[in-house]
Order: C-alpha cells, then sequence, then structure tokens
C-alpha cells in the first residue's frame, strides 16, 4: 500500500470513530419542577418540589372555631404542611397561634385552661390593682361617664374586650417565631382580616403584632368595643367576609381548603337575648357570602357541630368533628397537590438495574415486565425531595443498558456553630438546642426545628423579641454563625391622649429604655394602665425603632371621662343606705385622684373629700389626705342580746397616710387623725377632741371580692393618742386581722380568717372594738360586743353551685370563736370563748351579692343563744 493509500485509510478510520462517538447514547436526565426551599433568613439550602401550594382559609364562628385545631392536626399527620392560612375572627386566632410556632395540641390546651367567663367581665385584674382602687371597684352598682356637655356616654358593647386582648397578649409573647414585621417571613405565611366600621372596607394584616390583628378581627358588634387603630375603627372581620378564601389564594394558595365553622340559623324564642339576636341577624346576612366562598374554595369543610352548652366533652367533640372532616377530604387534597403533568409522564421506559435506592423503593415503581413511566419516578423524586435529606435530586437513565441511577446532592455538615450578640442571656441553655445541629447534615427542617426550639427558650426565660439570625455559613470549614438580638426597648409612646399627660403614665409601667423587653413587664404594663381606671382599652403594640435591634413600644389608649359611681345595699341590720362618688385625675407630674364622697342611709351617714398621690415619680410613695364628716346610730345591748339604749355617734376631722406600697398588693404607712368626736345620748351631749398617730400595713392578693378563690388579706394597725399631740384622751391600741383562701378542691374553697385586738382602759367606747354581725360573727348582732381586748377566728367552707356570666351561686358553712372584755389584763381562757355556726347562700350578680345568712350562738356563761337571720343585697360600703 502506498502512502496515500494509508493515510487515506487512517482519515477513513478517524471519520469512523468520531462517527461511532457521536451516535453513542447520552444518560437521560429525569427531573421534576423545583423551587428554592424555604429557609430562616432567606439561606439557600437546596430546592423543594414546585408542587401546588396548599393555602387554608379559616372561618369565624365563635367556639366552633376549636374544629380548626382538629382540621390542623389531622392535617399534619398526614405529612400535609400548608404554605399558607388566611384566618377570621376565631379562625384568625388559631392560624395566629398555628403559624407562629404552637402545635395543635399545645393551642388545644390553651382553651382547655381559658376561663371565657372573665374574659368577658372585663374588669381590671384585682391583683394588679393598688389597694385604695381595690376598694373603690369594689364597692359601686353602678358607674356613668359624661361627657363635657354633661351627656351620658354609652358602652359600645357588653365588653371593652380588655380581657380578651390581654388574654391575647399572653399567648403572643410566649410564640416561638412572633412575627413583628412582614408575615411572610414565617415558615407558614399568615394573613388576618378585620373591618372598617367607617368605611365598611376589609382590612387586611400582613405584618405587624399579630395580638392586635387578632383582636381587631374578633371584635364582634354589640359584644365587645371596635379596637381602634389610628383613624381606623376595627370590627369583625366576618363582616366583610367569614371565610377568606380569596385572602388565602392571594398569599400565595394555589389549592385553598376553606373550613366553615359558621354558626346555623337557630329558633329564637322568648325572652330575648341582644347577643342571640345579633348572632342571628349576621349569620343571615352572612349566608350568600358565605355560599360564594365556599364555591370558589377548591376543597370546603363543613364540620358537624352540636349546637349545645361548651363543656369539656363538648370541646373534645368539636376537636373531633373537624379532624374528622379533614380525614374525609384528605384524598381529594392529595390529588389536587400532585406534582403538576409533564408532557412526557406517560412515557415507559425498561430498566434493567437500579442504584441510589433501597429495594423497598424499587417495588414501587417498576412492574413485573421492568417498565416504568416517567412519573412514577418523578414521584420518587418529590418524595426524596420531601425527606427533607437531600439538597436536590434528580435521576439518570442510560437507554444503552437500561441503567436507571438516582442522584442526590447532599447538604454540607455542620462542624461548629457560634452565637455571637446580647452577653446578658449567655447563660440560658441555647447551647443544648443549637448543639443538635452539629455532626448533622444542614437542612432547612433541621435549621428551623432548632431555632425554633432555642426561641422557645428565649420566650420562657421571659423574652418575647429574642430572635436567632442567620449571619454566615460556611460550606467550606462547616461553620454556622448565629447572631442573637434579644430586643431592646428604644422608646415609649402613647396615643389616644387628651386630659393626660404621658410622662405622668410611664410611671404607672415597668418599662426602662434601654434595657431588654421582657414579657412580664409588658403584660404588667398593659394590666396596670388599664387597672387605673383611666381608659377604657389600653393596647400595646411592638414596633421596630430607627436603630436596629431596637424596639418601640406604643400604647394606644381609649380615655375615659372621670367616672360617677352610684352604689345602693340594704343589710338587715343597717337597712338601706346608698351613696354616690366622683373620682376625678388629676396628673400634672405623677397620678393623682381626687374623690368625692357622699353616703346616706336610714342609719348613718357619710360625706368626705379625699386627694390621693398613688406613686411619685417611678417611687412606690403614696399619700392621702382626707377631710370629711360621718355619722352612725348606735345600740348598747344586754348579755340577753337586747338593746338597752341607743345613742348618736358623729365624728369629723382629718386623717392623713404617708407611706409606701410593696407591688400591688401591700402597704406600709404613717397614719394622723385629727377629729372632733360626739355622743348624742337622749338628754346629753358628750363630746372630745382626738389626736392620734400611728403606723398600718395592708396586704390584699385576693383574687377577686366578695368571693375570693384564693389570695390573702391582712390588715393591722397601732396608734397612739395623748395630751402631747393636745388630744383630750389619751390611749394605745394594736389590733389586725387577716384571712387566707385556699381551692380545696373543683368548685370548693376554703376560708380561714383570724383578728385581735388590744387597747388601753382610757380608750373611749367609740375607740374599743366591735364583735358581731353577718361577715364577722354570725350570731351576734352588728357590733352587740364592744371591748378593750378582743380576739376572734373561724373557718369557712364554700361550694360553687354554678358560674355563669350575670351571677355566681353559692353556698357555704362557717364556724366562729370569739370574745372581747373590757379588762385589758384578764386572761384569754377557752371556756370564756362564744362560738357560732352560720349556713349560707348567696348570689353573686353584676349588680352585687344577695347574701342570705342563718347564724346561730351557742349560749355560754349567761349568756344565752341566739339565732339571727341576715340579709344583705348590694356590695357594703
Amino acid at each position: 500500500m502506498n502512502r496515500f493509500s494509508r493515510e487515506a485509510a487512517f482519515f477513513l478510520l478517524l471519520l469512523l470513530g468520531a462517527g461511532v462517538t457521536a451516535a453513542a447514547p447520552v444518560p437521560r436526565e429525569i427531573r421534576i419542577p423545583v423551587r428554592t426551599a424555604w429557609a430562616p433568613d432567606g439561606l439557600n439550602l437546596g430546592q423543594e418540589p414546585a408542587a401546588p401550594r396548599l393555602a387554608l382559609a379559616l372561618s369565624g364562628g365563635g367556639l366552633r372555631g376549636l374544629a380548626h385545631i382538629g382540621a390542623l392536626k389531622s392535617l399534619e399527620q398526614a405529612g400535609i404542611m400548608p404554605y399558607a392560612i388566611a384566618g377570621v375572627s376565631f379562625g384568625a386566632l388559631v392560624a395566629g397561634l398555628y403559624c407562629e410556632g404552637f402545635t395543635p395540641d399545645e393551642i388545644a390546651e390553651s382553651f382547655r385552661q381559658l376561663n371565657l367567663e372573665s374574659m368577658l367581665e372585663d374588669e381590671p385584674e384585682r391583683r394588679s390593682m393598688i389597694l385604695a382602687r381595690k376598694q373603690e371597684l369594689s364597692r359601686h352598682l353602678l358607674e356613668i361617664r359624661l361627657e363635657r356637655d354633661f351627656s351620658p356616654i354609652l358602652p359600645g358593647a357588653i365588653t371593652p374586650g380588655q380581657s380578651l386582648y390581654q388574654h391575647l397578649l399572653d399567648q403572643t409573647l410566649e410564640l416561638p417565631d412572633l412575627p413583628l414585621q412582614v408575615w411572610n417571613e414565617l415558615p407558614i405565611k399568615y394573613a388576618v382580616i378585620a373591618t372598617d366600621l367607617n368605611s365598611g372596607n376589609p382590612i387586611v394584616f400582613r405584618s405587624g403584632d399579630p395580638a392586635i390583628a387578632i383582636r381587631a378581627s374578633m371584635a364582634v358588634p354589640l359584644l365587645l368595643d371596635p379596637l381602634a387603630l389610628d383613624t381606623l375603627q376595627l370590627i369583625d372581620g366576618g363582616i366583610f367576609t367569614n371565610i377568606p378564601v380569596e385572602l388565602a389564594r392571594d398569599i400565595g394558595g394555589d389549592v385553598v381548603l376553606a373550613v366553615d365553622v359558621s354558626a346555623e340559623l337557630h329558633d329564637i324564642k322568648p325572652p330575648y337575648q341582644p347577643w342571640l339576636i345579633v348572632d342571628q341577624v349576621t349569620t343571615i346576612l352572612e349566608q350568600d357570602n358565605i355560599e360564594q366562598s365556599l364555591y370558589r374554595a377548591d376543597v370546603a369543610l363543613k364540620p358537624n357541630i352540636s349546637v349545645e352548652t361548651p363543656s369539656l366533652e363538648w370541646y373534645r367533640a368539636v376537636l373531633d368533628s373537624g379532624a374528622a372532616e379533614m380525614e374525609r377530604a384528605l384524598p381529594r387534597l392529595r390529588e389536587l397537590l400532585e406534582l403538576p403533568a409533564l408532557p412526557d409522564d406517560s412515557m415507559l421506559i425498561r430498566v434493567d438495574s437500579i442504584t441510589g435506592l433501597k429495594p423497598t423503593d424499587e417495588s414501587l415503581i417498576i412492574d413485573s415486565n421492568n417498565l416504568v413511566t416517567l412519573r412514577a419516578v418523578r414521584e420518587l423524586i418529590r418524595r426524596r425531595f420531601n425527606s427533607g435529606a437531600v439538597c436536590d435530586v434528580w435521576a439518570e437513565f442510560d437507554e444503552s443498558n437500561g441503567a436507571l441511577s438516582i442522584k442526590e446532592t447532599l447538604p454540607k455538615v455542620v462542624n461548629e456553630v457560634l452565637v455571637q450578640g446580647d452577653s446578658s442571656v449567655s447563660s440560658l441553655s441555647l447551647k443544648k438546642q443549637l448543639s443538635a445541629l452539629v455532626g448533622e447534615p444542614l437542612t432547612p427542617k433541621k435549621l428551623n426545628e432548632r431555632i425554633r426550639a432555642a426561641h422557645r427558650c428565649l420566650r420562657q426565660a421571659g423574652y418575647p423579641l429574642a430572635r436567632l439570625r442567620v449571619k454566615s455559613w460556611d460550606e467550606q470549614t462547616g461553620a454556622l454563625l448565629l447572631q442573637l438580638e434579644i430586643g431592646l426597648l428604644d422608646s415609649v409612646v402613647f396615643t389616644g391622649l387628651h386630659r393626660l399627660k404621658p410622662h405622668s403614665l410611664v410611671y404607672e409601667t415597668p418599662l426602662v429604655i434601654g434595657e431588654p423587653v421582657k414579657r412580664e413587664k409588658i403584660v404588667k404594663a398593659v394590666k396596670s394602665l388599664y387597672a387605673t381606671g383611666l381608659f377604657r382599652n389600653v393596647i400595646s403594640q411592638i414596633v421596630p425603632s430607627d436603630i436596629e435591634g431596637r424596639w418601640r413600644l406604643v400604647f394606644h389608649v381609649q380615655e375615659q371621662p372621670p367616672p360617677i359611681r352610684l352604689g345602693l345595699a340594704y343589710l338587715s341590720e343597717k337597712r338601706t343606705q346608698g351613696f354616690v362618688e366622683y373620682s376625678f385625675p388629676w396628673r400634672p407630674v405623677f397620678p393623682t385622684r381626687t374623690v368625692l364622697f357622699a353616703s346616706v342611709g336610714e342609719l348613718n351617714s357619710d360625706y368626705h373629700f379625699s386627694f390621693h398621690i398613688d406613686k411619685v415619680s417611678r417611687w412606690p410613695i403614696i399619700a392621702d389626705v382626707t377631710v370629711g364628716y360621718a355619722d352612725r346610730e348606735r345600740s348598747v345591748y344586754s348579755n340577753a342580746h337586747q338593746v338597752l339604749v341607743s345613742y348618736f355617734d358623729s365624728r369629723w376631722g382629718a386623717s392623713v397616710e404617708l407611706g409606701g406600697l410593696a407591688h400591688s398588693w401591700g402597704l406600709l404607712a404613717l397614719t394622723m387623725r385629727l377629729e372632733e368626736h360626739c355622743f348624742k345620748y337622749k338628754a346629753s351631749v358628750q363630746q372630745y377632741h382626738l389626736a392620734a398617730v400611728g403606723a398600718k400595713v395592708g396586704l390584699d392578693t385576693q383574687d377577686r371580692y366578695p368571693y375570693p378563690k384564693r389570695g390573702f388579706r391582712l390588715d393591722s394597725a397601732v396608734e397612739s393618742a395623748g395630751q402631747h399631740l393636745a388630744s383630750d384622751v389619751s390611749f394605745n391600741r394594736l389590733w389586725g386581722s387577716a384571712e387566707s383562701y385556699f381551692p380545696l378542691a373543683k368548685r370548693y374553697t376554703l376560708g380561714l380568717h383570724l383578728a385581735g385586738g388590744t387597747a388601753d382602759r382610757t380608750t373611749p367606747r367609740d375607740e374599743q372594738f366591735r364583735l358581731g354581725g353577718i361577715h364577722q360573727f354570725p350570731g351576734l348582732h352588728l357590733d352587740e360586743k364592744v371591748g378593750l381586748i378582743q380576739t376572734n377566728g373561724g373557718a369557712e367552707l364554700r361550694y360553687d353551685l354554678l358560674s355563669q356570666l350575670l351571677a355566681d351561686a353559692y353556698w357555704g358553712i362557717r364556724v366562729d370563736a370569739g370574745g372581747n372584755w373590757q379588762d385589758p389584763g384578764a386572761r384569754l381562757k377557752r371556756e370564756n370563748l362564744l362560738t357560732s355556726f352560720s349556713v349560707y347562700f348567696a348570689l353573686d350578680t353584676i349588680l352585687g351579692p344577695i347574701h342570705l345568712q342563718w347564724g346561730h350562738l351557742n349560749p355560754n356563761r349567761g349568756i344565752p343563744h341566739q339565732n339571727l337571720f341576715y340579709i344583705q343585697a348590694g356590695n357594703l360600703f
């Protein structure tokens, strides 16, 4: 072969080789549509299937909304995580707690512990009030407030809604993922709808403080006051739409599941209760809107909820109804959430070998002829994605040898976790939660779980604004750097003030600029401001300041004009008595009040003017000055319980107290009295001047009045009068009383009380100790026994018959032992003590208590037995 022939042959071989190489099959890549997976702070940690996104639309419906919890739990157990939730009214509450980190079980438990009656009573929490305020709010029957033109102010609803808001505040400040800016940053997006009362337009919340949004959306007309926010008057979102299907689609839902727990029409029969009529009218108006919303939803659930009085069994039944409805909807829901169809999904490929799969997975996609559709391969890829263990996954198929290979990109392993931030919380147990990441691949699911667990630790430590942010992630070294922002207070702002000055209200709060924001301080500030009685509503709002890492606390308050309080009571031994009181706040620098009080009764009267300083700057210093006149008809009894003589006792003068408060439950004060005393018998008049100084201690932690279920109360004083004070009489006396209540079991309360005192022989009769009466010693007439030394004690067992919004009913038994003597040097002997037994029935109504009591005094040493029946209607004062 010549040279030309050899070169031609070589060239031909090259061409043949090139042709063979070009014709060699390239493995086919099989993928599914993907998108960037959600991760905290926008960190890119991999992909997730671009399947349709599920959004829930949770309706309002009062306590029927408990079915939402059951539906969420069933959905979670099925392994389906919603992308977003839109809520209205009660649905907004459940959605908010779930989207921000609570589990369905935690949400259900929070509702089991909820006292619905206390949320509707809406009185300031008694423990948060100073002692003087506790006494003021325990005696009036009616409270009237007048505008500047003296026209009466009528409430816009049965309750202001403050108790509901405070409950929401407590709940949301404990949320692991408390969102105070954009709610789209949450793992599950969230939106709430309310209605503006002025314009009728819907107001959609997608950012900010969730407690405000939920409270606004739950403001049922005539039941709760509208929530005033800037120029808006926000009411129930269900007025505009009770099932927010369009909002759920707007915040990212490709598939919308609507859960309808709205009320059904029911028979309205006399007596007509206004809130039932409002509920019925609202249901009628919403019917067409609800039908349209359900039609626009892809899947609609209507849990079967019976109309019964709420009870523990009813709660469980409602939860179960929501779960059962969700179970029935799951097959249809899974169909809608499948991967989008691709043109070649139905193509069959013959697979002779598989790599990258577990043996159990092979049987899921391959038939007996070794044939499999591309759709089945893609479903397998989606399952691998959903396991959360990969960053990316795809399949390669080689047609030349029938080899199917599953390829994965695994996440990088975390070698160390570093936390930068505020050293004041370095002692918190965050390391335990974050150390679980070390040695593990970093995936969005694991990172979110650990950060949420760390946030729970921070919330339990009282830091509602503390947050861990991802500062950097080094894939090469495996170092994850987190930034801890503890949340510092930048400023405190008040909105809605007209009569009062902001600087005087700051003293009511425990907040300090520049310090970390603590949960208990926010809650206490709201309770303290509301307990002043100056506002109908107090709403706190946390907003970011201009300085990164700092926050502003804004208090939106609704001022009330000064109250005029009216009281009326009947006591069988005091007869009918009424009072009028005008309390006017005056706050130029620090909290002060002026009180005008006038009381008139058949047997006594009282007129006084008081000036109270409740706090001096941030110091818990109080000062009270009272000037007034009081008179009373008294009786002297024989040992046979007969009236020997009646006389008229009157006094006028002034008293001063100066002391300090211990939180809101204690008081220690120095006292001074300057008074003129006068006794009028049938034909004689006695008069003397009294000047006395002393000290007193008071404690009151009781949860309610007049029938506390728990708490302690103490009143004690020492006083001295003498000529060195220009007093006509000289004496020293010491007295004290204490009572404590304990819940024994469900509905049972045990009360224990003890009192006693001692005084000099020179103590005038009107300054001596008195024993007897319905609440001090049943079986004796009111103030029947008078002496210079006194002791008495006893026990009470009370049973709660029923607790309703309009009235609580109780029955109780009580035993007492005690006595008093005119000889201060006499020794206390058991045989000298009087004993009594009593039984009572009481209704604690919104108009005050109705108390019926029978008392039996046992005979002792010449004192015969006695049976007395007492009647009390209204609060005593």
